[in-house]
């Protein structure tokens, strides 16, 4: 299933009431999250590795969608471990600097309800127009607060002003950032004087395909005469396909959705070749928990170093 995401639920409403479809597999549902699994759930259609940001977690559980990674608010959770870990949350001074959307929000909530969690005292927000990120502004009055720490939802272009800003100002707290949303552009961004300051979540790194994973992905992108322009897609529907064919063999012959849904929920460190083992249960619906935490080094722009792979923070 693909499309943009106005065409989605159309899309996928054609896919099950016109095309009788057994199972979905992959597919963009960014900013249709909830509709998506909603209508899955209705229709008792079981959904593999939908790509979304902010997938459906907690109880009550959907039994019909299965996400393979954890969305943002996940990462930005294993984020926060890692922060607390590496700096005494009571002495900390922490500030979310964030765009003013509801996405955004969302994530930033899931920030300051793990920090309390975690013993954060001293929590500064920032909500920012979307379009209009005055970087000296807020550079100027974090210092002043007295920000140790910052935790960063926007763009890499925001981001970039945010660095460039607080190097004028001699300020250097470390930031904390979410892969996805800055993508590999931040590599060019950081300044030399914040080295070992920076610290991205990302739910998967290149280390995670495997040598097999790799060579099929490239026959099927060479036998279909494919580009590689969306592989991050692509990886992930492959993934979800695998995941697919696995749950109907071991389904056996008596098939059923509620027989695959049953199946899928006894998959167990299941190697896709393509990403981190996949694990799904009666109470989870995310294959893969927590995220890598990775930092930048400014003079190579490389990502040199995971430092940390945390589990999903209820299993802390």
């Amino acid at each position: 299933m693909h499309g943009d995401t106005t065409s989605t639920l159309p899309n996928m409403k054609h896919l099950i009431d016109d095309e009788q479809v057994f199972a979905i597999v992959s597919g963009l549902t960014a900013g249709a999250e909830e509709d998506v699994a909603t209508l899955s759930k209705d229709r008792e259609v079981p959904f593999i590795g939908p790509s979304a940001l902010l997938p459906q977690r907690g109880l009550p559980l959907n039994s019909y969608v299965f996400y393979l990674l954890p969305g943002l608010k996940e990462q930005a959770m294993t984020l926060v471990s890692f922060a607390a870990k590496k700096a005494d949350p009571k002495k900390s001074r922490v500030a979310i600097l964030c765009p003013d959307t509801e996405f955004s929000r969302q994530i930033a909530k899931s920030i300051e309800d793990q920090g309390k969690k975690l013993g954060w005292e001293t929590l500064a927000k920032i909500y920012y127009p979307r379009e209009r990120f005055n970087g000296a502004q807020y550079v100027t009055e974090l210092k002043q607060q007295g920000i140790d720490t910052v935790f960063h939802l926007g763009t890499d272009a925001d981001t970039g002003a945010l660095f460039k800003d607080a190097e004028a100002a001699g300020w250097s707290p470390a930031v904390y950032l979410l892969g996805t949303l800055v993508g590999r552009s931040i590599t060019e961004l950081v300044p030399a004087k914040m080295k070992n300051q920076v610290f991205l979540a990302f739910p998967t790194i290149p280390a995670d395909i495997s040598a097999a994973g790799a060579a099929e992905y490239s026959a099927l992108l060479e036998k279909n005469k494919l580009a590689a322009t969306h592989a991050a897609a692509q990886a992930s529907a492959i993934a979800a396909a695998r995941i697919l064919v696995h749950g109907l063999e071991l389904s056996g012959k008596d098939l059923s959705r509620e027989r695959l849904v049953t199946t899928l929920e006894g998959l167990y460190e299941f190697e896709t070749g393509l990403m981190p083992r996949i694990t799904f249960g009666p109470n989870r619906r995310i294959g893969v928990l927590g995220a890598y935490i990775v930092t930048i080094d400014p003079e190579k722009k490389l990502f040199p170093d995971t430092l940390c792979v945390l589990p999903h923070i209820h299993e802390c």
